[in-house]
């Protein structure tokens, strides 16, 4: 595996043709400062998400980039003084919701729909320049 900068990193372990599923753990923390940026909570404390759903959002020179939910579940907002808050999502049925995405659209959408999706998916930081 090669990483971006030619760093390639040291892995233990064989390469495998298989994929395996990782259990969603019961809890998630997620951190409202990331690569430089503080975002700020659009969600209520205690309020019910579903995967994909934005849970903080920053503006940037260009737009504003959304924070989405990794899985579905509850909200709970920790707000620090010495440090940037967290959003915890208690994941309770790790199975409820999948993404889907309705991928032929792709083919008839503009620029701009383009861009939003990406400021709004949360996999904005590999197109980053």
């Amino acid at each position: 595996m090669k990483v971006w900068g030619s760093y390639l990193p040291r892995i233990a372990g064989k390469p495998s043709g298989v994929v395996e599923e990782v259990a969603v753990p019961e809890k998630l923390c997620i951190s409202l400062q990331r690569g430089g940026l503080t975002y700020t909570p659009v969600v209520k404390n205690t309020q019910d998400v579903k995967f994909g759903q934005a849970l903080a959002e920053v503006q940037v020179k260009g737009g504003r980039l959304s924070l989405p939910s990794p899985v579905s579940g509850k909200v709970f907002i920790k707000e620090k003084e010495d440090s940037p808050s967290v959003i915890i999502i208690e994941t309770g049925n790790p199975e409820a919701e999948e993404g889907v995405y309705d991928v032929s659209r792709l083919k008839h959408i503009s620029r701009e729909e383009i861009l939003n999706i990406l400021s709004g998916s949360g996999i904005w930081p590999f197109f980053w320049s």
